[in-house]
């Protein structure tokens, strides 16, 4: 059991030398950026992990999720689900270039003066007007006008239709007919056959009308005004053509209209007909799919994408394989967002730090515990988002992602290791983590930064167990506060139903519980933190505590082998302390510092001027050979040092050791050493091995150390004499700039040289000299003596006066005897 005991006292030892080893500022640095990276590779993985082990469904013909089977899952949207339906956008898109009108164009000027219609009916009419002319029976112009007249032949007129036609002038009639001929030229599009369209099912087409001396003017048709020029002669075509004639022409209703009708249409057929414009056709038809906007499938997130048991159709299938490709996505697209910020993090963490709290990340141990802090509440972060993504829904319900992290734990063990300004700033980057693992949640991030900064501040002054207690109570409290808002915020049902017997809902309780838990969580950094007191021997309020006691056992072998040592060592924490409290420093890690910054004078603490009284052994002083006497002296500051390490110090108290002396020259002894040494004398074999100090608390303690030696030499303690010895003590630490790398300002030490005075005035404050027992026992036989002389003649005078009063009382008795 010794043996383990001491291996494992041994293996700690050499940890602590390999954390707190000196080692160069540039390797600290790589070291730092080495641990930043690989924070930022943790915490990236860590946050991305709901979306990297997310398992893609299995599609195809022969996968489980195929179309036509049913789902053998209920799978839910984990994104907006948004893609265009494909099949329907093609089917949408050919029926609007079905739907597009067609293109035709009219030429106008063929019923012009130069046009074949009017040059053919002027030809025709001369020629009724000189049939007209040269016969006069009716059978005669008739047969001579279809002889010459080939359109009027085929034409169709009956007996009536002829007599009607042949009875009005012929300009009457080209005027009608041209009437007419342009009202239904304008009313359909005459083609000589019906082009190749296509499937085409509009109900409307283009026409172009081009007139000579003008610009195009474009109009819309019904497409059944769309016709070929053999039905024209059609009974469809020919009523519109008659109604056209009732409502346009002025003229004579029955045979002489009618008989207009017929030669119009029998005209119309041998025009110049329209002609279809294939490529504006095109056009129009292409602008017409161009427009058709795609119709889109949309799901939300959280919505069902497909129920189990349901048969999966093709656009369920659909959105299944573009669940598979928005899973590839915002894998890619997560991680590399999250890397990014975490990149952009963590390089602040580092900034914040460095400016504000920089010693305290200048070694391999204090880089160490930091990340370790961190890594393990990415542990945790990957745990509770592991339980949190099996059933996101039914936890969103009910709780907040931030109540599930006990930050304040974490940033408690911070404060209690770094102190207050690195936990608030490790505190917030905790903060943000909750924020981007909840989703970006407002809660959560409210939640995570009132634990963070309550937790920094409070735990920065946790002196005692009780602290922890209260620390806890009032994270959880603050939380719920925060829980209980967003309730309200949310709309979550606070209050149970009527059916139930509680007045809360039992999800609000829940998430109550949940947050109270996670503020009580804190406690457990009175538990953690001995871990890091053991393994980094961090110097922890608690550990101070410990190390402070006198039951220690390094104390009491000090205590018992160096007495006055001891004594001395109680002086020095004592002004020490009292000067650091009055500028705010580190009281309790200055009073422990000072406590083993002698230790070293136990290995021969005889020879030390405070302890030979005690241990009067000649040889253990030697006083002709100062440098014997001084390399003993400075070995006591190593001899120190190993001590501290054998017993894993921490390394702030350790510093108390050397810095305490720093690189001084013991006067006395360099002084004798040129007095009675006859070779060259070297000033640095009678120096300190240092450092100088490198806090104001060893410059502190190096200036009370000093003082308080010096203060046993005095014969006078009036506070002339303290000022004077103060100031020359601080002089001449400072004429060797032994307090150049300390930090302490002038006007500090004007703080120190006036607690210093205090505590030398109350320490040697001058007392009435006490008298001996002897004299004061004389003195009462004496006083008692005197007081029985006294009593006597007291005595003696009491009786002469009642003889007196008593021969007076005869004498009056005599007198009134005689009288009477």
């Amino acid at each position: 059991m010794f043996s383990i005991r001491s291996i494992l006292k041994g293996w700690l030892v050499r940890f602590s030398d390999f954390l707190t080893a000196s080692r160069p500022a540039s390797f600290v640095r790589k070291l730092q950026l080495a641990l930043l990276a690989l924070t930022v590779i943790i915490l990236t993985l860590v946050l991305s992990y709901p979306v990297l082990m997310k398992k893609q469904l299995h599609l195809g013909p022969d996968g489980a999720f195929a179309a036509g089977k049913p789902a053998p899952e209920t799978v839910v949207a984990t994104t907006d689900i948004q893609f265009t339906l494909e099949e329907q956008f093609e089917l949408a898109r050919e029926n609007a270039r079905k739907n597009a009108p067609l293109h035709f164009v009219r030429d106008l000027a063929v019923l012009g003066k130069e046009g074949t219609f009017q040059k053919q009916l002027s030809t025709d009419l001369q020629a009724v007007q000189r049939c007209r002319i040269e016969y006069a029976q009716f059978n005669e112009r008739r047969a001579c006008v279809r002889g010459d007249v080939r359109i009027w032949r085929i034409s169709g007129l009956n007996r009536q239709q002829w007599e009607t036609v042949l009875a009005y002038r012929s300009d009457y009639v080209r005027k009608q007919i041209e009437q007419l001929a342009n009202l239904t030229y304008q009313e359909f599009v005459v083609l000589h056959e019906y082009p190749e369209t296509g499937d085409f099912k509009g109900n409307l087409v283009s026409v172009q009308d081009i007139q000579p001396g003008s610009s195009p003017t474009e109009s819309s048709l019904p497409s059944d005004r769309v016709i070929r020029r053999n039905l024209l002669v059609s009974q469809n075509v020919l009523s519109v053509v008659r109604d056209l004639a009732a409502k346009k022409l002025e003229s004579p209703g029955g045979s002489f209209r009618e008989t207009v009708v017929q030669l119009t249409v029998h005209y119309l057929y041998y025009m110049d007909p329209a002609r279809y414009d294939p490529e504006a056709t095109e056009v129009a038809r292409q602008e017409a799919a161009d427009q058709v906007k795609p119709p889109m499938y949309r799901l939300k997130k959280g919505e069902v994408l497909v129920q189990k048991g349901d048969v999966i159709t093709r656009e369920k299938y659909r959105a299944l394989e573009f669940y598979n490709q928005a899973m590839n996505r915002d894998r890619i697209g997560r991680v590399a967002a999250l890397f990014i910020q975490q990149v952009l993090l963590v390089g602040l963490l580092l900034y914040l730090s460095m400016r504000f709290a920089r010693h305290q990340l200048d070694d391999v141990s204090g880089n160490l515990m930091l990340y370790l802090v961190l890594w393990t509440f990415g542990l945790w972060l990957f745990f509770i988002l592991n339980h949190w993504n099996e059933q996101p829904s039914r936890l969103e319900l009910t709780y907040f992602f931030g109540s599930y992290i006990p930050v304040g734990f974490f940033v408690v063990l911070i404060a209690l290791i770094f102190g207050e300004i690195l936990a608030l700033i490790v505190g917030c980057y905790l903060g943000f983590l909750v924020f981007i693992a909840s989703n970006y949640d407002g809660n959560s991030l409210l939640i995570a930064f009132s634990s963070a900064i309550l937790a920094g501040i409070m735990g920065a002054r946790i002196k005692n167990r009780l602290h922890f207690i209260t620390t806890g109570l009032t994270i959880a409290l603050v939380g719920s506060i925060i829980v209980i808002a967003g309730y309200m915020y949310s709309q979550k049902p606070i209050l149970a139903g009527a059916d139930d017997s509680t007045v809360f809902s039992l999800g609000f309780l829940k998430a109550l519980r949940m947050q109270m838990a996670s503020g009580f969580g804190t406690i457990l950094a009175m538990a953690v933190l001995p871990l890091f007191e053991t393994l980094f021997n961090v110097p922890t309020r608690f550990k101070l505590i410990e190390l402070a006691d006198s039951s220690n056992h390094l104390l009491q072998e000090l205590f018992r082998r160096a007495p006055s040592t001891w004594t001395h060592t109680l002086m020095v924490a004592a002004l020490a302390e009292k000067a650091c409290e009055r500028l705010g420093l580190n009281t309790l890690l200055v009073r422990t510092g000072v406590y083993y910054h002698d230790i070293g004078k136990m290995k021969r603490a005889g020879f030390f001027v405070e302890n030979q009284h005690l241990i009067p052994r000649e040889e253990n002083i030697d006083k002709n050979n100062p440098q014997k006497a001084a390399k003993v002296i400075i070995d006591h500051v190593l001899d120190g040092i190993e001590m501290a390490r054998q017993a894993r110090l921490p390394r702030e108290v350790v510093a108390f050791i050397p810095e305490h002396h720093g690189t001084s020259t013991m006067s006395f002894f360099y002084h004798k050493a040129l007095e009675k040494m006859k070779r060259k004398v070297n000033r640095d074999d009678f120096r300190y091995p240092g450092p100088r100090p490198r806090s104001r608390e060893t410059g502190i303690v190096m200036i009370a150390d000093s003082l308080e030696a010096a203060s046993r030499s005095l014969d006078d303690y009036s506070e002339a004499a303290l000022d004077n010895l103060i100031q020359k003590i601080i002089n001449i630490k400072m004429g060797e700039n032994q307090l150049d790398e300390s930090g302490l300002t002038l006007g500090d030490l004007n703080v120190v040289k006036q607690a210093f005075k205090e505590v030398l005035q109350s320490s040697y404050h001058f007392r009435p000299k006490y008298p001996n027992a002897q004299d004061t026992h004389k003195l009462e036989s004496q006083r008692n003596a005197k007081g029985r002389g006294r009593t006597a003649k007291a005595s003696a005078s009491r009786g002469g006066s009642a003889r007196k009063s008593s021969s007076r009382r005869s004498g009056n008795s005599a007198s009134s005897k005689k009288g009477r």
